[in-house]
């Protein structure tokens, strides 16, 4: 493994790990993304034609992705689908809550877990890490429940976990990972977030949060690509990460 300045890091400053979830923990297929949408439209087909609804929503999560009110991120996409949608904000929120209970829920086939992930994350809540779900917040919360589900991952497994309903910025705004802190009362330099996308979470170095990027099979390249970005502290599979969290314990102890 790689690394760039972690490994002299005194071990019991990190104490905190930020999981970024998909590719880093679940991936899911193309496949899936394309019968969610046409499962999707059929919910909203009486505001939306089939153009207009794939226009509408993903000009949503644009506005989600790139949020700078106080409202959350789940308020913002419902106004904004209503908004183009020409109904009430209630319609638009209980048509969602049925997509994502009946549509989004069908398709755990076709999502898959990342090899060593579900082994890091139990060795880190073994050896006494605390654990924190940051994934991007555009979706709901029982979207992201169900990925944990289908990875073999339980909501008590983590400290917190972002979702939709409950933050008010995305990645890869360093607001985000301020945010995030804040609402735990986390210092930067207790935290370690560990991800497979250097645009999304490398971000978090800006703030002094250390840096991990993870080679599973379908990150790998894009990550080694990123090799060169000074935000990038360690980078390697689940198994250096694991090995690096072993000895990280083992050093605090003795220290």
């Amino acid at each position: 493994m790689e690394i760039k300045g972690l490994s002299g890091l005194p071990a019991r400053e990190i104490n905190t790990l930020l999981f970024d979830l998909d590719g880093t923990i679940i991936d899911i297929s193309k496949k899936a993304e394309i019968l969610f949408y046409v499962r999707a439209f059929q919910r909203f087909k009486n505001y939306f034609n089939p153009i207009s609804f794939y226009f509408s929503f993903w000009k949503s999560i644009r506005h989600v992705r790139t949020n700078n009110t106080e409202r959350s991120n789940h308020n913002l996409f419902i106004e904004r689908m209503a908004q183009f949608g020409r109904t009430t904000p209630q319609i638009i929120d209980s048509l969602a809550s049925e997509m994502v209970e009946k549509d989004f829920h069908s398709l755990g086939d076709f999502f898959k877990p990342v090899p060593g992930a579900r082994e890091a994350i139990v060795l880190a809540n073994e050896l006494g890490y605390r654990l924190v779900l940051a994934t991007n917040p555009v979706f709901p919360r029982k979207t992201v429940l169900y990925r944990m589900e289908w990875a073999g991952l339980m909501p008590d497994d983590f400290l917190f976990i972002t979702s939709s309903e409950d933050m008010n910025r995305c990645k890869p705004s360093v607001e985000f990972y301020e945010r995030l802190l804040t609402r735990l009362d986390l210092k930067p330099e207790q935290c370690l977030m560990i991800g497979n996308n250097p645009a999304d979470d490398l971000p978090a170095h800006d703030i002094g949060i250390r840096t991990f990027l993870v080679e599973t099979p379908l990150s790998t390249k894009i990550v080694r690509k990123s090799i060169t970005d000074q935000r990038l502290d360690a980078r390697g599979t689940y198994p250096d990460l694991m090995n690096w969290m072993r000895e990280g314990v083992l050093l605090a102890k003795m220290s």
